[in-house]
């Protein structure tokens, strides 16, 4: 009896925990990334989607990367500053790391995903404020 009881208490906590890491994962993937050849988009993630930011590559003039110390985890933050507002994405938005990586096939020079990730990630705990992007560097 007691081994029934006991695999019943086992399959509930189970279930309680995958219940709490889908609600955790919902409530923090509140916003999503998109993009494609000619903007990137921030959408807001509910039971209606809407578009509540968005900038062309051509009006991006600086994307800089941190991480800020919560104390048990590090969170990452890009700001996306363009000729009219600044954008802060970070890494709970869906679709982060796989925006990150794909910076330099719309924006020419920008960081690549292995640089990013051993300049800004590592070391830990350490603010690590990187500049991934600003247009128009290389000129005069």
């Amino acid at each position: 009896m007691l081994d029934k009881v006991k695999a019943w208490i086992d399959e509930r906590s189970r279930r309680l925990e995958e219940a709490d890491k889908a609600e955790d994962l919902a409530r923090r993937q509140r916003y999503a990334l998109e993009w494609d050849e000619a903007e990137m988009r921030v959408v807001k993630v509910g039971i209606e989607c809407y578009v509540e930011g968005r900038a062309s590559w051509e009006s991006i003039r600086k994307v800089v990367a941190f991480k800020r110390d919560l104390w048990n985890v590090d969170q990452v933050y890009l700001i996306v500053e363009t000729d009219e507002h600044t954008l802060q994405l970070d890494e709970d938005f869906a679709r982060f790391w796989e925006f990150q990586g794909d910076l330099p096939n719309h924006l020419p020079g920008a960081m690549g995903a292995v640089e990013f990730w051993e300049r800004v990630v590592f070391p830990a705990y350490e603010t690590c404020l990187t500049t991934v992007y600003e247009a128009n560097q290389f000129t005069a």
